[in-house]
């Protein structure tokens, strides 16, 4: 005669294959940069007259992009003192950027493609956001005597570099793309 089952015993082991998940994103952000600056494509900067904006028009034809590279690097020939905001904002907003780098990364390694995005994004929004903040805040060189006198002769009285009409530091901006 059997013996009857007194006891049974289940051992249930289940594997989820995340691997293909994980892949997927890793090969997304391979493929994705983040690019911080002044952006050369529609960089028109208005012409203020009398203290108002009259339109986009090109400023004696330079654009933002290149106001911005001139004033970051300085220009001897045209007696422009360097004025480095870019790297330095950069450099000001390490942490915030490297936790934003880590948060992207935790999210690439969950596979979860919307959260590395976020993640990017939130890159691009630090960074840029420091790099005006610098703008703003200097310290620069001051202002030659003679560029103070063509301001005041255009209406305007503020004495900070890089900040007259505002339009370089608002024109700093970020993007994500597909490489």
């Amino acid at each position: 005669m059997p013996r009857p089952i007194t006891s049974i015993s289940v051992n249930l082991h289940m594997t989820v294959d995340t691997v293909p998940k994980l892949m997927a994103a890793l090969s997304a952000l391979e493929g994705r940069d983040v690019l911080v600056g002044v952006p050369a494509a529609d960089t028109q900067r208005t012409v203020p007259l009398f203290g108002k904006v009259q339109g986009p028009q090109k400023e004696d034809g330079i654009t933002n992009a290149a106001l911005a590279y001139i004033h970051n690097t300085g220009s001897p020939a045209n007696n422009i003192p360097a004025r480095p905001f870019m790297e330095p904002g950069i450099m000001a907003a390490e942490d915030k950027i490297t936790k934003a780098l880590a948060n992207t990364g935790r999210a690439v390694l969950d596979g979860d493609l919307a959260a590395m995005d976020k993640g990017l994004n939130s890159v691009g929004i630090v960074a840029s956001s420091a790099i005006k903040n610098k703008i703003t805040s200097g310290p620069f060189e001051p202002l030659k005597k003679s560029t103070l006198s063509a301001r005041r002769r255009r209406g305007r009285t503020g004495t900070r570099p890089l900040v007259d009409t505002a339009q370089l530091r608002n024109s700093i901006n970020y993007v994500v793309r597909e490489r």
